[in-house]
């Protein structure tokens, strides 16, 4: 799986230290606690990428550095935490996961000799790619690790996997979803090609959910 990721990426720039580092993150992926932030959520962002890179070729300034090993990490601590189940605390998470998996990002990173410059800007990816932030993304690393993440959220198959995490109610699950959707539709991507997909997604979605809502309540 490990080399599955890297198989697809520009290796012209892969360093020795890079695939370690690659392949340490893809390891904490692989053995996650978390069924919907583990390999598959990370493969998936990295094809999203790829297909993103594919559209828009060289006329949106990207290091892939940057991005393969923020893809990698950007959700490292939910891999290892012990997640909460409760609303309130859930929200809380959402608002502080981006710092808490740059933290951890940081510490292999320097235990990795990886240079500096990557460090600080691979940690801003991540940092920045939760919801909660209250300052602008900067970089082009940061707004696209934003947009993949947040496309997957409007996959409704990762969504139904992880519908049962939570012990808050089926009406209020499924209302936050529509609400955020609602919330994403007004506030928009920063690509052009981020948005297309979500309004691909969109019809899809509010199906699933609709097919989740008559199910459970049989």
């Amino acid at each position: 799986m490990k080399n599955l990721f890297l198989s697809k990426l520009e290796s012209n720039w892969m360093t020795v230290k890079d695939k370690r580092i690659l392949h340490k993150g893809l390891h904490l992926a692989i053995t996650s606690k978390d069924i919907v932030h583990g390999i598959e959520h990370v493969m998936t962002l990295r094809d999203s990428y790829l297909a993103f890179k594919k559209a828009h070729s060289s006329r949106i300034k990207l290091d892939e550095r940057v991005m393969a090993q923020a893809i990698v990490f950007h959700d490292v601590w939910k891999t290892q935490a012990r997640r909460s189940e409760y609303f309130l605390k859930v929200l809380f998470e959402e608002y502080f996961e981006g710092s808490r998996s740059a933290d951890i990002y940081r510490r292999y990173a320097y235990n990795f000799n990886i240079d500096r410059n990557v460090i600080e800007n691979v940690s801003y990816a991540i940092t920045k790619h939760s919801t909660g932030t209250l300052f602008p993304r900067r970089t082009n690393e940061a707004k696209l690790l934003f947009d993949l993440d947040e496309l997957e959220f409007f996959n409704i198959e990762r969504f139904k996997k992880g519908f049962n995490n939570f012990k808050f109610g089926v009406d209020r699950k499924l209302a936050a979803a529509v609400t955020y959707l609602k919330l994403r539709s007004k506030r928009g991507f920063y690509f052009d090609w981020s948005h297309a997909m979500f309004e691909n997604r969109k019809k899809r979605f509010l199906e699933g959910l609709d097919k989740l809502r008559a199910e459970i309540s049989i």
